[in-house]
Formats: C-alpha cells, sequence, structure tokens
C-alpha cells in the first residue's frame, strides 16, 4: 500500500548513472532510539523458532549493547546476566519442530527462571512454547494457556492491536482459555477481533508479527520499560 507501483513501472533503469556525491541523502524515515547498556536474548533456530524477521534482529542490535543467539535446538542456556529474552516465531506446534526442542531442559529451566524477574517477549510460537501445551505437546508452563492445533488456520494476514499497531499473524493454532488474555487482534481499526495476545508480570505473548523499527512505542513499552527499570529516550 505505500508503493507506488504504476510510477515504478514507468522507471527505466539506467546502469551509467554518474552519482553526484553532493547531493543529500535522504533523511531517515524513522525515530532514533539511543543505544541503552542492557543484554537482549534472541531465541532462534532453524527448526523451531525459525521465523525472524531480519531487520529485527539488525534493530535490536543496534539498540541494545549486548546481543545473544541462543538455540534451543542446541539446548542453550540463557545468560544470567540478561535484561529481557524474545522469543521468535515459527512451528514448535509441528513434531518435528516439537522433538527438536522437547528435552532441551537446560534452556528451558534457563528461561523458567528469567520469567520469575526478568522480560519475556514472544511471538507466535514463542507464545505456544510460554503456555502449558499445545494438544499433548508439553511446553514450557510459564503462562497458564493451553492451545490446539486446529487443521485450518486461524488467522492469515494483517492485523491491528488495540495500540493501532500493525503486523502480520498465521497460525494453525487457538488458545482453548483466556487466562491471562490481553490484547485483541483485528483485520482493521474498526472491526471486531479475537484475543491474541496474553501477559503476566513482565511476561507478554502475542500472535503478531511487528516491524519494530517502525514501531517504537511498542519496543519502550515491551522491551525497555520492562526491563529492569532501566528506562530510555528517543533522541
Amino acid at each position: 500500500q505505500n508503493i507506488d507501483i504504476k510510477l515504478l513501472e514507468t522507471l527505466q533503469i539506467n546502469t551509467n548513472i554518474n552519482i553526484n556525491t553532493n547531493d543529500k541523502a535522504p533523511s531517515y524515515p524513522f525515530e532514533v532510539l539511543k543505544p541503552i547498556n542492557q543484554h537482549i536474548s534472541i531465541v532462534v533456530s532453524k527448526d523451531s523458532f525459525s521465523f525472524l524477521y531480519y531487520d529485527n534482529l539488525e534493530f535490536l542490535k543496534e539498540v541494545f549493547e549486548k546481543v545473544t543467539i541462543i538455540n534451543p535446538s542446541y539446548d542453550d542456556t540463557i545468560p544470567n546476566d540478561c535484561d529481557i529474552v524474545y522469543i521468535c516465531g515459527g512451528y514448535v506446534e509441528t513434531n518435528k519442530a516439537y522433538k527438536s526442542i522437547k528435552n532441551s531442559n537446560n534452556f528451558k529451566n534457563s528461561l523458567k527462571k528469567h520469567s520469575k524477574s526478568k522480560a519475556i517477549y514472544a511471538e507466535c510460537a514463542g507464545l505456544l512454547y510460554l503456555g502449558n501445551k499445545v494438544d499433548d505437546m508439553i511446553m514450557s508452563k510459564i503462562l497458564d494457556i493451553d492451545f490446539t492445533l486446529d487443521t485450518r488456520f486461524n488467522r492469515l494476514g494483517y492485523y491491528y492491536n488495540q495500540q493501532a499497531i500493525k503486523g502480520h499473524s498465521f497460525h494453525y493454532t487457538k488458545a482453548t482459555s483466556l487466562n491471562n488474555a490481553y490484547d485483541i487482534l483485528s483485520k482493521d481499526k474498526a472491526s471486531k477481533g479475537e484475543y491474541g495476545s496474553w501477559t503476566k508480570d513482565k511476561i507478554f505473548g502475542t500472535y503478531l508479527h511487528t516491524m519494530f523499527r517502525n514501531n517504537i512505542k511498542l519496543i519502550q513499552d515491551k522491551f525497555i520499560y520492562q526491563t529492569n527499570g532501566k528506562n530510555n529516550e528517543i533522541q
């Protein structure tokens, strides 16, 4: 919706363009966060938590002083000095993916320890892993939610949360209870939606995949202001 396709089609590619180094670069279109002295662990693996926007990874590297990649398939342990854990989306509810993390007890125990006093932000498969179980697949039980896997998708496409933040959602699972339900996801700002986010203390899980760079308030609320009271301000 933000690309002028007709104009794009009229452009001709010229490989002999002379670049004028005196031309001013276009202004940066997003608000900029000052780097903060915090440590974030990003849970990502090709087997289970494999859905990660590359720009989100780059953005978090710009914002946080220290970034540690955690691979639960290797049973990595979350560092004790970590301020916040970000669990990516993926396919943890599938048999193959679940098998890769089912016995990752070092990872699970370190995540549960972290959750008692520190912040967690989880998307989709990350949300499922925070719950009790998906059908008979036992998860971390950090959030008191049960999920079930349907034969048809429950969401597909772009959605808004109740703070008017837009993101993408695609999943076949659904919650079987509304314990700790927090936020409704809707196809547009005016339509009626269903719960798609859950929270408890400093833990937040959502079905919504969001681009962080253009949603600074989300980063402040869920990533920064939730971590040990070490606030940050926008430049």
